[in-house]
């Protein structure tokens, strides 16, 4: 989660479930430099957690991971940054929530089984000050805002040992913007932690994790004024984090299974695929959780076991990969999906394979995410309704007849959306990188030094690796 000013335009508040006919208004950053790690509205702009010099799809950079950097970005002004943090490990995670009035971030340097932790408070225009720090810590801090009130997990840090049934006394914090409004605090029962939290007003819900011999089980309880109130819903071995409350109460909550039982390639009892993570939600009363046919999988990450849902309006948004998996070279398509509680109206905002989108905000009528940008970096996206499907990178040789010059040849090349990657001398056994490139779009040259043995054949067989997109071949026959 760069450097040119966000252009996001002003939309109208124009619900998802608008009129399908109307062509989506859609505005794209510039190129963000390193990895974008978090985004969320805050009025006309985004505020955005990214390390400027972190890895993008697995190749890395200089300096990886050891700066988180949260800055606003909004339509038309300078960037401004509202945090500068120097981490010890490249694996940073981070949680965020942002309103026009607050903005909150929970970080945890993903070193090891514990990491440390540190909670950040301030309003859009800065600074933010630090609220809660654990030397040692389990999870993400659990983060969340609504108007001027902001909620953040205190305590729960990791006792000296580092096992995970011995922790600190944990609380659900809550607390204005202003650093004079008094904190109260909502204990939680003791060696419990807190791994998700959703606010509205002066109450929520709070996921407390209860530590088990192999991993967590999931208790999830209102709080308020009066304190944590009795169980409403739980997950025997994983997470239920609570991810967004309706207008109406209904509470949208993300379902992350380490059961065996739930993985993908289990069967239910009828016989259907199944996923180990899903968008469900609890209406106000009910005793059970009811999932939601979100179009897919809920997507989770591998190391922090984050997912990716949240609440705009009265609809539930989640990125989602398919239930089961495509027999396709091509990876497998990630989308991001909306629907309303009832699990009516499902409606498919975005999806990529070779280019997908990354992340998710949303607020009100307006869907935010980040992608790989083809001609290099990343960049953010916000659209008011559904966009067509992400087209991949993709680099097209048009030469086909080359002059050999001093070892040397000169091909034109086209890449309507710009593109980044490698090109490989595959001519015969033991493949020859030749060069990298990073091309901006249009029809540009590039110098190529080839091989003797290619030039001995006469001809010389290319392997185009393109980030973003499918690996091609191209044949050039050499002319002295």
């Amino acid at each position: 989660m760069r450097r040119l000013p966000l252009a996001v335009g002003l939309f109208a508040a124009t619900a998802l479930s608008g009129q399908d006919s109307r062509a989506a208004v859609v505005s794209t950053s510039g190129p963000v430099r390193g990895e974008i790690l978090a985004a969320a509205f805050s009025g006309d702009a985004l505020v955005v957690a990214r390390r400027p010099d972190g890895r993008v799809d697995g190749r890395r950079g200089e300096g990886e991971g050891r700066t988180l950097r949260v800055e606003l970005r909004r339509p038309g002004q300078p960037v401004t940054v509202l945090l500068n943090s120097v981490t010890k490990d490249t694996d940073t995670a981070v949680n965020l929530a942002a309103s026009p009035e607050a903005v909150v971030v929970g970080l945890l340097e993903n070193d090891d089984d514990t990491a440390p932790s540190r909670v950040w408070v301030g309003p859009p225009s800065g600074p933010l000050r630090e609220v809660a720090t654990c030397s040692r810590s389990f999870l993400v801090p659990a983060v969340a805002v609504d108007g001027p009130r902001v909620a953040w997990a205190d305590g729960g840090c990791a006792g000296a040992t580092g096992r995970s049934f011995e922790v600190t006394p944990a609380s659900v914090a809550l607390a204005g913007v202003d650093p004079a409004v008094a904190v109260r605090r909502t204990p939680v029962p003791a060696d419990q932690v807190i791994a998700g939290v959703a606010l509205r007003g002066d109450a929520g819900l709070v996921d407390v994790l209860r530590p088990t011999f192999f991993a967590f089980a999931s208790d999830v309880r209102a709080f308020g004024p009066q304190g944590l109130g009795g169980v409403r819903e739980r997950e025997p071995f994983g997470f239920l984090l609570p991810v967004g409350l309706l207008p109406d109460g209904t509470a949208a909550l993300a379902r992350a299974s380490f059961d065996e039982a739930f993985e993908e390639d289990q069967p239910d009892e009828r016989g259907r695929p199944r996923c180990s993570a899903e968008t469900v939600v609890l209406a106000p009363g009910a005793t059970t959780r009811r999932p939601l046919r979100i179009g897919g999988c809920l997507t989770e990450s591998d190391e922090t076991g984050q997912v990716d849902a949240t609440v705009a309006g009265d609809r539930v948004l989640s990125r989602v990969e398919p239930l089961v998996p495509r027999r396709s070279s091509s990876p497998e398509p990630i989308s991001i999906t909306s629907v309303r509680a009832d699990d009516t109206d499902l409606k498919t905002i975005v999806s990529g394979s070779f280019r997908a989108p990354l992340g998710l905000a949303a607020d009100g009528g307006r869907v935010g995410w980040w992608q790989r940008r083809c001609a290099g970096g990343q960049e953010l996206v916000v659209a008011d309704g559904p966009v067509p499907a992400l087209k991949a990178c993709s680099l097209r040789v048009v030469t086909r007849r080359a002059r050999v010059r001093a070892g040397r040849i000169s091909l034109q090349v086209r890449c309507s959306l710009g593109c980044t990657g490698r090109i490989v001398d595959d001519t015969q056994c033991g493949p020859q990188l030749l060069r990298s490139f990073v091309l901006a779009p249009g029809t540009r040259r590039l110098r190529l030094r080839v091989p003797r043995r290619s030039r001995a054949r006469g001809r010389v067989l290319l392997r185009i690796e393109v980030d973003g997109g499918p690996m091609r071949r191209a044949v050039v026959r050499l002319r002295r």
